[in-house]
């Protein structure tokens, strides 16, 4: 291999739409981690009536990383 750098045009993986690679990859990981956490979360008691469950704080973080993903 030689040291000297090559003048070949460098090609993307991302599609040309996406501004900012790191910001596309984040918010893709952030969507994977709201749909684990759907699925870690899929067996645990919800809310009934007034009393709250464990899968209420569950869900709204769930929805908050999703949220924040996407955007």
């Amino acid at each position: 291999m030689s040291d000297t750098p090559s003048h070949a045009p460098v090609r993307s993986i991302m599609p040309k739409w996406v501004r900012g690679p790191q910001d596309f990859v984040g918010g893709i990981a952030l969507m994977a981690i709201a749909v684990f956490a759907l699925w870690a979360s899929s067996d645990l008691q919800g809310m009934h009536g007034f009393s709250f469950g464990a899968r209420y704080r569950a869900t709204h973080v769930r929805g908050l990383l999703l949220g924040l993903g996407f955007a």
